[in-house]
């Protein structure tokens, strides 16, 4: 077994635990992501850590518990209330549920995304459905007959309204509540 492999994916976890939920607690941030990878070796040597929804639920256990006794006076349930409630969809709808409700969202995106792309004028038209199909800026700009510099401004554009549209979008909106 790669140990040196292991220590980084889980020093990878505890970083990213760390920096979504304990980022006020700077102080005590290289205590809280050792205290996390000794936990997941710890859990390791009795049974496999099966998800990694489960290696992210162990690492924000140990930092939650290295941080209570240096905590006391602090209000305790708005500090660890965001980690708490922080899961992902399999854990509330399973495995299958949730590969379909991830779907379902590709779906309403890809939707958007075509009713944009019908909306295009011009050179817009050409540009975005190449660029969607992973064609280089320097491709595109030979066959549309442009620099690679507009390219990037019609895509920052055309990002930029998806982006806004995504965030006007009820059923968009949803997903993040």
């Amino acid at each position: 077994m790669d140990y040196t492999k292991e220590y980084k994916a889980d020093k990878k976890i505890a970083k990213t635990i760390f920096n979504r939920h304990f980022r006020g607690f700077k102080q005590y941030e290289d205590d809280m992501i050792q205290a996390a990878i000794i936990s997941l070796w710890q859990f390791r040597r009795h049974e496999p850590i099966a998800t990694f929804t489960g290696a992210c639920k162990i690492a924000r256990a140990a930092m939650i518990d290295f941080l209570r006794p240096h905590t006391k006076y602090l209000n305790e349930a708005s500090i660890f209330e965001k980690a708490e409630n922080d899961i992902i969809y399999a854990d509330i709808l399973g495995e299958d549920d949730a590969a379909e409700f991830a779907r379902v969202r590709c779906q309403t995106l890809n939707k958007l995304v075509n009713e944009k792309i019908d909306g295009l004028h011009g050179k817009a038209k050409d540009i975005i459905p190449m660029y969607l199909n992973r064609r280089s800026y320097a491709e595109i700009a030979r066959a549309v007959g442009t620099t690679k510099q507009n390219v990037g401004k019609y895509i920052t554009r055309f990002r930029k309204v998806i982006a806004q549209e995504l965030k006007n979008n009820k059923e968009v909106a949803a997903w993040n509540e």
